[in-house]
């Protein structure tokens, strides 16, 4: 009975307040073990049944494993195959192998294996992942447009997958725990809750440093369908394109590689329609070709080899000569373009409805049923 009514007074406590918009990351995948410490009251959860195990608010810092008969930290919780962790209070604190996260965490024991989740509210996800990627020195409006764009595309990527065990991955999104800026965190918190709708939803929205005047749509670059709004031509960075120029070489034996040939005979680039965009790459050899997306090819030479993918090339001799323009994959929010438009005097609005045509700013809190479904986990 004491169990049971703590339970419930547990929940009046952490669903006071409506929860916030949450996702779901991948931080460990099929590991042996890792290194669980959490400092603060905490309450403990199997995910499976939703049952309460038990709370404590002493520090335990402790390697967590798979046992055949569930999970072991510390000691071994029989039956329990499943583990959530969640804070208390606000000065409790989850580190997973050293990094603090946010939010809760949940363990899985999967066949031997484990895998690590974190849920975490999109806000703080926000403020970790964009501060190591964002230049410091941009406008408010420019820092606006980039927040509401990147939570346009949480949002989309959300409700994709509201019920999937984690929608994406920390490692692909360059999401260690808590990194902040300043200038960041205050785009987030005048924008808290704002969001585009295209048709009246969210849907993938990108940014890139420099689109040389010209962008894409997402389906356009990645081949996945997806409504989406058009691309735009003549936007203010095409004025600079000339200065956004830049030159590389790479070696015919590296390209070979890459494509599994002894040797590189030729290179064929795949276009996005009536433009300079590059989606994919055919590799040719004397045995026959590989083709690669724009994604990986980029990551495969490094970005410094291959800034963008408005590019031409041509094999000579041992290498292969790269010509291009601009900084990144030429899809959604230019933030060359939009310093520009800010410079004239245009708000977050203005620069987003530029390069989102036919789209509309919400708050999203605002929408009666329009906010998307959370996890489980949270209702």
């Amino acid at each position: 009975m004491k169990r049971l009514l703590f339970f419930l007074l547990l929940c009046t406590t952490l669903f006071a307040e409506e929860k916030p918009v949450t996702i779901r990351v991948l931080l460990t995948k099929l590991a042996n073990e890792a290194l669980i410490e959490v400092k603060g009251r905490h309450h403990l959860y199997n995910p499976k049944t939703e049952t309460f195990l038990s709370s404590n608010s002493k520090k335990k810092k402790a390697r967590i494993t798979p046992h055949e008969k569930g999970l072991y930290w510390s000691e071994l919780l029989s039956d329990v195959f499943e583990l959530r962790i969640v804070p208390d209070e606000k000065n409790c604190s989850i580190l997973v192998d050293g990094i603090q996260y946010k939010g809760w965490i949940e363990i899985y024991n999967i066949g031997g294996t484990i895998n690590i989740v974190n849920e975490v509210d999109v806000e703080n996800f926000l403020k970790a992942t964009l501060s190591p990627k964002v230049p410091t020195k941009l406008t408010k409006e420019t820092l606006d447009a980039i927040v509401i764009t990147e939570r346009t595309n949480l949002y989309h990527t959300i409700e994709k997958g509201a019920y999937a065990s984690w929608q994406l991955e920390a490692e692909k999104e360059g999401y260690f725990g808590i990194a902040q800026s300043r200038s960041i965190c205050d785009a987030i918190e005048r924008t808290r809750d704002i969001i585009l709708h295209y048709k009246k939803k969210p849907f993938a929205a990108s940014w890139g440093l420099d689109h040389t005047g010209r962008s894409v749509t997402f389906p356009a670059i990645f081949r996945k369908e997806s409504e989406v709004p058009p691309g735009v031509d003549n936007l203010p960075s095409l004025h600079d394109r000339a200065k956004s120029k830049w030159k590389s070489a790479i070696s015919t034996q590296v390209l070979a590689q890459i494509a599994g040939q002894t040797t590189l005979t030729g290179i064929d680039l795949f276009r996005a329609e009536k433009s300079h965009k590059v989606y994919a790459i055919r590799l040719i050899g004397p045995t026959g070709y590989k083709d690669i997306n724009i994604k990986n090819f980029q990551k495969a030479l490094g970005t410094n080899a291959l800034q963008s993918n408005d590019f031409t090339s041509f094999l000579k001799g041992k290498r292969v000569y790269f010509t291009g323009y601009g900084n990144g994959l030429g899809t959604g929010l230019c933030i060359a373009s939009a310093e520009i438009l800010s410079m004239r005097k245009a708000s977050a609005e203005n620069i987003l409805t530029t390069h989102f045509p036919q789209t509309k700013l919400i708050n999203i809190r605002q929408e009666t049923g329009k906010r998307p479904s959370t996890s489980p986990a949270w209702q």
